[in-house]
């Protein structure tokens, strides 16, 4: 028992050091100073630059997509909320269209972690508004009016809402297969962001923004505590690994945007000088990150909100970094400067997935 205990202890450490030499390594390698890069926006990026194992998926611009792991399908929206499918293991063929309906001033989509479901928020700003979509009956279910943010279980079994009704904040939780609710805790907070990154764990947050400093809390639904994770940082935006682990964190300090690893409690485990924008990249569960990083990082802005404005735009290396080992190698080198900038990074197989912010379309990188 003491040996097992021993050898689970150097295991911590081997990946806390792997961890460090990472962020020492990514500090040498890639922070380098740029000036503002002001694109022609939705160029169509040069084709026969690209390496060969880049490729666009289709033609069509789309809003945001998803993958139904179950059955390896890609699922995509158009602007207009058009649905359309195609299986992620032949993207050569045509995309079917499984829902025409359209839907009027999207603003996110938020699919289940195994891709069976979507959340759509929609008629945003004025009167937002979100519906589950369905891949197995390919129809939308409406939710009830005054929510305001939604984050799925990490089982893909329930949605938890903040509502904001009769100027009464809630947290609840509806069990798509019963389809019954069950309130989790009232909020004086009525505008906030949530995520549920384990079984008895969601994280809430407020908009975040260079301008003010914002907080990450933790509320655990079975004793129905709050404590707090992050406390009034600039910019403050997290990405989570898909186990909840670990985390990247964007911070804004003073107009000097950096980045960091935190663990699951938020504690910092390095910092790394080369920016890490948190929706540029996917961390795994085998505390591997793939992420879209800029070559040059421009001066002066106010991150995230910049990003989110669509005010700023970056010229991509795609990366894989591994916190065990300490190694970051590039996977697509952008040596002929060809306008990717990557969003929405999904690895599936053996194959990521991005957005390329330029022209909205999708493309698919072969990591083999």
């Amino acid at each position: 028992m003491i040996v097992k205990k021993y050898i689970k202890f150097i295991s911590l450490i081997l990946i806390a050091v792997g961890i460090i030499w990472g962020g020492i390594y990514l500090w040498k390698t890639m922070n380098t100073p740029g000036s503002i890069l002001n694109p022609q926006i939705n160029k169509q990026p040069d084709i026969t630059d690209l390496s060969s194992k880049l490729k666009m998926v289709f033609d069509d611009k789309i809003f945001d997509y998803w993958i139904n792991s179950k059955t390896n399908t890609i699922y995509y929206l158009g602007d207009s909320g058009q649905i359309s499918k195609i299986s992620a293991s032949d993207t050569s063929q045509k995309g079917e269209i499984v829902n025409s309906q359209n839907i009027n001033q999207l603003n996110k989509v938020m699919p289940s972690p195994d891709g069976a479901m979507a959340v759509a928020e929609f008629n945003y700003p004025k009167l937002p508004t979100f519906s589950i979509f369905d891949t197995a009956t390919n129809a939308w279910q409406p939710l009830p009016p005054n929510i305001i943010a939604v984050a799925w279980s990490p089982d893909s079994k329930k949605l938890a809402y903040l509502e904001n009704k009769d100027n009464t904040g809630r947290i609840a939780i509806y069990d798509i297969a019963s389809k019954k609710t069950q309130e989790v805790i009232k909020m004086t907070q009525k505008d906030l962001g949530l995520s549920w990154v384990k079984n008895d764990e969601m994280l809430f947050y407020e908009t975040p923004s260079a301008n003010i400093a914002t907080s990450l809390y933790s509320l655990n639904t079975t004793n129905k505590t709050i404590k707090p994770l992050i406390k009034d940082e600039y910019g403050l935006t997290v990405n989570w690994s898909l186990d909840g682990k670990f985390g990247i964190k964007l911070i804004n300090t003073n107009r000097v945007p950096s980045s960091v690893l935190i663990d699951a409690s938020g504690n910092e485990l390095a910092s790394l000088s080369s920016l890490l924008l948190p929706p540029k990249c996917q961390i795994l569960e085998r505390a591997k990150i793939y992420c879209g990083i800029p070559k040059t990082i421009p001066g002066g802005i106010a991150l995230p909100d910049d990003y989110y404005k669509n005010a700023v735009y970056f010229q991509d290396e795609l990366y894989l970094i591994d916190l065990a080992s300490g190694k970051a190698s590039v996977i697509f080198n952008n040596r002929d400067n060809v306008l990717i900038d990557a969003s929405r990074l999904t690895v599936n197989n053996s194959q990521l997935l991005f957005i390329n912010r330029y022209d909205g379309k999708l493309y698919s990188l072969d990591l083999k």
